[in-house]
């Protein structure tokens, strides 16, 4: 494969792998920790501290999708590139991983989050007339779509990491092959 083209994919799903690795081991949990929520008010202000906590960070959790998206295009876009350039077969399963981590970044970034986010409202008592029971209904439902984030999120880097792991590796047999006596070669 031309250097400039393999150089275009493995710094696409290098970035795209490192930045998911990042935001969910690294930078998601630290707005939970103690010293997050000691920043946005400390244990004097557990429920606004976990407020604010959760509102910064579906503002990451924005640009996180949209980063996850570009990525995932960029991605979709190379392997065909590739495709046409080495006349090489598609392989499904690298279309497969990758068209699912864009799909998840698409469905996370515009109808999870925003349920979240209209959720996170609820239930600390924003957005109107709250009752406790319509606040305690929209955390039990805020844990269960969040769980589901998480699960669909995990899933996306898997697909994300076989992509880079793909790409890393050495590219097999010749572009074009022909048949012999012998079969093919």
């Amino acid at each position: 494969m031309n250097r400039f083209l393999k150089w275009v994919g493995l710094t696409n799903s290098a970035f795209w792998l490192g930045a998911s690795l990042f935001f969910t081991f690294a930078v998601g949990p630290a707005f939970f920790s103690e010293k997050g929520l000691a920043i946005f008010g400390g244990p004097q202000n557990a429920g606004g501290a976990r407020y604010y906590a959760g509102a910064m960070a579906q503002i990451v959790l924005e640009r996180y999708f949209l980063m996850q998206q570009i990525c995932g295009g960029l991605a979709l876009a190379h392997i065909f590139v590739a495709w046409i350039y080495t006349g090489r077969p598609l392989q499904r399963t690298i279309i497969g991983m990758v068209a699912g981590a864009f799909l998840i970044g698409c469905v996370e970034g515009h109808w999870i989050q925003p349920q979240l986010h209209e959720l996170h409202l609820t239930m600390h008592g924003l957005g109107g007339q709250i009752t406790k029971t319509q606040a305690e209904k929209a955390r039990k439902s805020f844990a269960v779509w969040h769980g589901f984030s998480q699960v669909i999120n995990l899933a996306a880097l898997v697909g994300i990491s076989g992509y880079f792991w793909r790409l890393n590796r050495a590219e097999s047999g010749p572009r074009f092959t022909t048949q012999t006596k012998f079969g093919w070669e």
